[in-house]
């Protein structure tokens, strides 16, 4: 009888996942099983009276290393690209990047004479921050929050506004609370390397292979900033399940997972479901009127859009970006450690572990099938 693989969640990594078991030079029996009535987890598209397309979830995705050549080469198989709406480097969009800070939007410095001159609201020019980078002392702290990282290496102003910022925007959580190590593992390797951020990125840690197609060529000559999809990014996850369901591997929709039972050993493993929660705990009260009435007051203040939008939707995602706090790192090795020393043929994929954007999901998927399969995995 040959071997069956379940995988057990329907978002973009258990799609990623069963994609590649699907394709393993001796595919196993797959099964995907979704709690919920539709796949594709937090990324969902939907389009308005009008025909624009509104993001549920994910806005774009990043074409850059490794992981992003990867997602490409994905979308090429699935014969996706020519559905690709590509964001080139020499959009407006991709060439002007800016700050809200202190009741106002700033644009950020571009380009050498961006760094030897103050730009608001840096009170002066950041090249005293990658100064201050290039002589403070590397750490041997095992991890850090991200404020405190950038803290000691760029200064208390770009720790402040920049950091902190980043924070919210990518994992809509707080520097004070997020682990570099885990959040921005690019930027804790590049100290430990060569005892500079900037010198590390400059130099970076060798050139790695990565796939190749007409896409992924495409995006590295235009320098790509990002990229969505013609009818919106559910079209990826959505791709998948059609190539899945051509591959004979067995979709259960509606059935939720509450628990893992392993005959051999007995284990079972219950399965549950910040700044939200904050304010939930402090009593405040939300509604789809108020997130509403704040969204219009930002586009007012920050934007000067004073019109009434032609078209609203207000969704709210609850306990959607897990948050990688101080020490995240250790509960990894440690849920890894248990795995392997009870032997349990079980393997993790998802956010909450390696990276939280499209490319680290779809990539956590790969890697998962490989170890669940017992694969080298390509570089």
């Amino acid at each position: 009888m040959g071997r069956t693989v379940v995988v057990l969640g329907g978002g973009i990594s258990g799609l990623a996942a069963s994609y590649h078991l699907s394709r393993a030079p001796t595919a196993p029996k797959v099964v995907l099983v979704e709690g919920g009535e539709r796949l594709g987890g937090w990324i969902r598209s939907v389009r308005g009276p009008g025909g624009a397309v509104f993001e549920l979830g994910p806005r774009g995705i990043r074409p850059a290393g490794a992981r992003g050549a990867r997602t490409l080469l994905l979308v090429s198989e699935l014969g996706l690209a020519s559905e690709v709406l590509p964001v080139r480097g020499d959009h407006p969009a991709a060439r002007n990047r800016f700050l809200y800070a202190g009741g106002a939007l700033h644009a950020l410095p571009a380009g050498l004479r961006g760094l030897l001159r103050p730009s608001p609201p840096f009170s002066k020019p950041l090249l005293w921050a990658g100064l201050r980078d290039l002589t403070a002392p590397q750490s041997r702290d095992p991890d850090e929050t991200v404020h405190s990282f950038a803290e000691r290496r760029l200064g208390p102003e770009v720790a402040a506004l920049a950091a902190d910022s980043l924070c919210r925007g990518v994992f809509a959580g707080s520097s004070q609370e997020l682990s570099v190590r885990s959040c921005f593992p690019s930027l804790f390797q590049a100290e430990q390397a060569h005892r500079s951020v900037l010198l590390g990125l400059l130099l970076g840690t060798g050139q790695s292979s990565q796939p190749d197609s007409a896409l992924i060529r495409q995006a590295r000559a235009e320098r790509w900033s990002q990229w969505s999809l013609r009818g919106g990014l559910e079209m990826l996850p959505q791709a998948l399940t059609t190539h899945l369901t051509e591959r004979g591997v067995t979709v259960l929709r509606g059935h939720p997972a509450c628990g893992l039972s392993l005959q051999a050993g007995r284990w079972k493993v219950m399965l549950g479901g910040s700044w939200l929660q904050a304010l939930e705990a402090r009593g405040c009260a939300f509604s789809q009127e108020l997130f509403q009435q704040q969204a219009q007051e930002a586009a007012a203040t920050q934007l000067g859009l004073k019109e009434p939008p032609s078209h609203c939707l207000v969704h709210l995602h609850r306990h959607c970006i897990p948050q990688y706090t101080l020490g995240h790192w250790r509960k990894l090795e440690s849920a890894a450690h248990f795995l392997a020393i009870h032997r349990l043929p079980l393997t993790l994929a998802g956010a909450s572990y390696d990276g939280v954007a499209v490319n680290d999901c779809i990539e956590s998927g790969r890697q998962a099938a490989a170890r669940a399969l017992g694969l080298e995995l390509d570089p």
